[in-house]
């Protein structure tokens, strides 16, 4: 850069001094296109002044301007790229910690869903088993309560049955005491 600057300053001299030689304008700047001794740059982003071409007599040229050569630190390509890589495989790290944050919970989330399913399906074989046991115990008990009925109806169709022959039984002696009580009767009536 600093060569590039000196170059541009000694196409420079000999654009305002046609007269004035390559060696005195090189002298000016330095010989290696170094600043002269008494504008040394106190840091980054000073100014070197440079000194105006001279004429043939040593003298400066009244109308030349002076030069100011600008030290910047200007960043290279190569640097700009590493960093945008660094930048680039930070948020890369980040990404995938995200990634692997969001799986972890993921999996977590399945669990959880497992294991509700579990005791979902334990709650219905429950439900299924008691609705069996209920209805298992209704028809016994159905069963139970028709199989007295029916007892029941039996008893009761033996009591009619026995009350029927007991009075079946009566009859004869009933008919006979009647019948007699009568021939009695008839008797006496006809003693008289």
């Amino acid at each position: 850069m600093m060569e590039s600057a000196g170059l541009e300053v000694q196409s420079m001299g000999r654009h305002l001094e046609p007269d004035a030689d390559e060696d005195e304008v090189s002298a000016s700047i330095g010989g290696d296109g170094a600043p002269p001794e008494h504008a040394e740059p106190t840091g980054a982003g000073d100014a070197w002044p440079l000194q105006p071409s001279t004429g043939p007599d040593g003298l400066a040229t009244p109308d030349a301007p002076s030069l100011v050569v600008e030290n910047s630190n200007v960043a290279s390509p190569v640097s700009q790229h590493e960093e945008s890589s660094a930048e680039l495989r930070t948020e890369l790290a980040q990404l995938r910690a995200k990634l692997e944050d969001a799986h972890g919970q993921l999996r977590q989330r399945e669990r959880q869903l497992a294991d509700l399913s579990n005791v979902l399906a334990d709650m219905e074989a429950r439900e299924v088993a008691r609705r069996e046991q209920t209805q298992t115990v209704r028809s016994k008990a159905t069963e139970a309560v028709r199989a007295a009925e029916r007892e029941m109806q039996s008893a009761r169709r033996r009591a009619e049955q026995a009350e029927a022959r007991s009075r079946d039984a009566q009859m004869p002696s009933d008919v006979a005491c009647r019948y007699g009580v009568t021939q009695s009767r008839y008797h006496v009536i006809l003693m008289h």
